[in-house]
Formats: C-alpha cells, sequence, structure tokens
C-alpha cells in the first residue's frame, strides 16, 4: 500500500539536536602542556603551562600564507581525571594560560596524572571537536 493513514499517536517520536554548528567555532590545534603535546609530565608542586594554536574556518579558503583570524572569543579548558570531569576553567582564547598547582590540587583533590581537554567558544557556544592531551605526574 503506497498510501495509509495512521494516527498520530501510533508514529515513532523522531528527535534531532539543534547543535547551532553555524555559531560554534573550530577546536584549537596543537594543545601542549609544558612545552610537550605527546607525554607532558610535571613534577610535585610545579605549575603546568598550557598552550594551543587558534584556528579558522575560512582557512581551507584561503592562501595557506594567510593568516586569518580565529572566531572564538574564550578558551575552555576541562580537566578530566579517568572519565570524571574534575574542573572546567574559562580563559583568554590564546594561549598560553599556567594551570598552577594550587589550582590543579584544587580541582583534582590530589597531584595525579589528568587529561586537559580545550575547547574554543564563541558567545557562549563551545566548539564541537576538541583537542586533548594527557598530564603525567613524575
Amino acid at each position: 500500500m503506497l498510501h495509509l493513514e495512521v494516527g498520530l499517536a501510533d508514529v515513532a517520536k523522531i528527535t534531532h539536536p539543534i547543535l547551532l554548528r553555524a555559531l560554534r567555532p573550530l577546536g584549537p590545534a596543537n594543545l601542549t602542556a609544558n612545552g610537550d603535546g605527546v607525554a607532558p609530565t610535571y613534577a610535585s608542586g610545579q605549575d603546568v603551562v598550557l598552550d594551543w594554536d587558534l584556528t579558522s574556518e575560512g582557512r581551507d579558503e584561503a592562501e595557506p600564507e594567510v593568516d586569518l583570524e580565529c572566531r572564538a572569543d574564550q578558551a575552555v579548558l576541562e580537566l578530566w581525571a579517568g572519565a570524571v570531569l574534575k574542573g572546567t576553567l574559562y580563559v583568554n582564547r590564546a594561549g598560553p594560560y599556567t594551570l598552577t598547582n594550587a589550582a590543579l590540587v584544587a580541582a583534582l583533590g590530589a597531584e595525579t596524572d589528568f587529561t586537559v581537554r580545550a575547547y574554543l567558544a564563541l558567545g557562549g557556544h563551545r566548539s564541537l571537536d576538541y583537542d586533548s592531551v594527557t598530564v603525567s605526574k613524575t
């Protein structure tokens, strides 16, 4: 049958989240902790310096040597211990940012290994993608 009348109550509900993708900036690139983006470490009592590169949505439409301005107005740094979000920091969009040992202990509860996820945000809309790095305590 090509034509069948069905009651609205019998139709399966379809939901679609609205992500506002056009309003969100791209995530940052090349996140590093203490100058290392592969296997960074820190020692007991040491601050952790985080840095990242800003990105632009227009990059694929411009010549490689042209520096395009990032639309983001802030960076959002999340601190994770395992699969648990321990803290969120809202900082200037451009790095570097120094995560003091006191702030680290306050967020994590102890000096331990942790993962940083870095997002960029524009007008409160966080990027859908992020860069992350796991920092190990030596």
